[in-house]
C-alpha cells in the first residue's frame, strides 16, 4: 500500500525548509543535524539555534554519540544517476567522481537508514532525492527511500530543476526537480 501524501509544496531548498518550519516540522529550539556534504544551502532563510553540520563524516557511519540525539536530521546525498559529473556544480557536494547507478542507490539507502538512527523517537528525517530517467527507464528514488525506511510518508516537497537542458541537446523526457521527503520516527 503506498504511503499517504498529505500535501505538495514547490520551492528552493531554503524556501522548503522555511515551509517545513511553518508547518511545525522544525522549531527554533530543535537540535538539528545536517548530514549533507556541502555548504548548508538549506539554512539560508531559516535556521535553528542548535545546528550541527556533518560535511566530513560518512553519513553511513554516524558517531555513536549521535544515535537518538537529534530532533530533526536532514540528508541531501548525491543522487544524480545520469551523465558525466559537472565539476562546477558537483564539486560543491562531493560528488565530482563518476559513480555507477547502483553505487549511488546503495549510498542513498544506506544513508537514510543510518540517518534515521540519529533522530530521536518522535522526531523527523528530511531526505532530498529525485525520481529520474536513467538509461531510458524511470528510477523512482522517492519509492526507494520510502521502502528503505519502511515508514509512512508524512509530507512531500518538490523543487524545480536546478540546471537547464544543456545547449545542443534535445530534451527526451520531462526535466524533474528534486523532492524533499519528510519522515517521522516512531516513538
Amino acid at each position: 500500500m503506498p504511503p499517504e501524501i498529505t500535501s505538495w509544496h514547490v520551492g528552493t531548498n531554503a524556501e522548503l525548509i522555511g515551509k517545513c518550519a511553518a508547518l511545525g516540522y522544525l522549531h527554533e529550539g530543535d537540535d538539528v543535524l545536517d548530514m549533507t556534504f556541502g555548504l548548508g544551502n538549506f539554512w539560508t532563510l531559516w535556521m535553528p539555534t542548535a545546528l550541527t553540520y556533518d560535511a566530513a563524516q560518512d553519513c553511513r557511519f554516524p558517531p555513536r554519540r549521535w544515535l537518538d540525539a537529534f530532533d530533526v536530521v536532514t540528508l541531501d546525498l548525491p543522487y544524480r544517476l545520469r551523465g558525466t559529473p559537472d565539476p562546477t556544480f558537483d564539486t560543491r557536494y562531493g560528488c565530482q567522481e563518476k559513480a555507477s547507478e547502483q553505487d549511488i542507490l546503495t549510498l542513498l539507502v544506506d544513508g537514510v537508514q543510518a540517518a534515521i538512527t540519529c533522530v530521536r523517537p518522535g522526531g523527523y528525517l528530511l531526505v532530498k532525492c529525485a525520481d529520474q530517467v536513467c538509461s531510458g527507464r524511470v528510477v523512482w528514488q522517492t519509492r526507494i527511500v520510502e521502502d528503505a525506511l519502511a515508514s509512512p510518508l508524512v509530507e512531500r516537497f518538490d523543487m524545480p530543476p536546478s540546471r537547464p537542458q544543456p545547449p545542443g541537446r534535445r530534451q527526451l523526457h520531462a526535466r524533474r526537480g528534486s523532492t524533499l521527503l519528510i519522515f517521522k520516527r516512531r516513538k
